[in-house]
């Protein structure tokens, strides 16, 4: 067993008696403040005097018309036809599908750092840890470089991953503040799933702190 450093067995003790900050000779740290319902508060439209923005979504036309011609396609560096391609081999296992070659197809258009790829690839249940933190780093990047649609696309792909769900829900809201209308109606979408079935814990409670949602719509009588 690797020895513990005496700075790490400073720090462990320190924890455990409650607080960093008794190591370092001074007194327990007061409670963090609590955000404000004013800081709590995500923006559902766009703020006023920005840019409105229409995201771009790329087309599925080529795989759900031939999928040789998106193969095609795909084999001359068109990413969004490799996402297309992907798709429909994930989909389409009993018609000559291979989901394990779609993974990979997805996996190579997010390394490319096509975002599209990234985000579809954060959508399957499949996606591995190290897909994940692909995933974070390169929809980051896409973010830094486009507050907007760029940000949208970050947030909706942490949505996907349960530990990622509170930056997401706000990464979205402030891509939407900013102008995504796509953003904006992602939100819209997050909002009703959590109205109708509140069972999305992390996400639907950070949404609760932005505004009350109406109580759940009982299910009908069977």
């Amino acid at each position: 067993m690797k020895p513990i450093s005496p700075l790490r067995g400073t720090v462990l003790l320190a924890l455990a008696l409650g607080g960093l900050a008794a190591a370092c000779g001074g007194g327990p740290r007061p409670p963090a403040a609590k955000a404000t319902a004013d800081e709590k508060r995500l923006p559902f439209r766009p703020r006023p005097g920005v840019e409105i923005v229409e995201c771009p979504l790329p087309s599925d036309d080529c795989a759900s018309t031939d999928p040789k011609a998106c193969e095609a396609s795909c084999g001359d560096g068109d990413m969004a036809a490799c996402v297309s391609l992907a798709q429909w081999h994930v989909k389409h296992p009993n018609e000559g599908g291979e989901p394990a070659r779609g993974m990979e197809l997805l996996r190579r258009t997010c390394g490319k750092e096509f975002a599209w790829g990234c985000l579809t690839l954060a959508s399957k249940k499949e996606a591995t840890a190290d897909d994940r933190a692909m995933i974070d780093a390169r929809l980051g990047a896409a973010c830094e470089r486009d507050p907007v649609c760029g940000c949208w696309m970050y947030g909706s792909g942490l949505s996907f991953d349960p530990r990622t769900e509170v930056r997401a829900v706000e990464t979205i809201g402030e891509a939407c503040g900013r102008g995504a209308l796509t953003a904006c109606d992602e939100l819209e979408i997050l909002l009703e799933i959590c109205e109708r079935a509140q069972t999305r814990g992390a996400l639907c409670g950070r949404l609760r702190e932005s505004q009350p949602l109406r109580p759940p719509v009982p299910l009908p009588p069977q």
